[in-house]
């Protein structure tokens, strides 16, 4: 496994607080190494129905922490997304 793999059904996305002003959301990911995974400050989060956020509101990743434990020979990541709550 040279690059990340998605986690088939991980995309979670967690329901706002109420008066909370951000959108919260996880994927995890498998890999050998920090290729192909999500890039804190830089990657949008990607829904269930494969729709990428974007802009100003979107879910952009802000921690990706690793297991390094899960698997012999292989890192899980867990990558945390967060954005601002769109209200109209």
């Amino acid at each position: 496994m040279a690059t990340g793999v998605e986690l088939k059904g991980s995309r979670t996305e967690h329901t706002p607080a109420p008066g909370s002003m951000f959108r919260m959301a996880e994927q995890l990911w498998a890999s050998t190494d920090k290729t192909g995974i999500p890039v804190e400050g830089t990657t949008f989060f990607t829904d269930a129905l494969d729709a990428t956020d974007s802009g100003t509101a979107g879910r952009k990743c802000y921690s990706v922490g690793v297991d390094k434990n899960a698997i012999p020979g292989v890192l899980v990541h867990r990558c945390l997304f967060v954005g601002l709550r769109v209200y109209s």
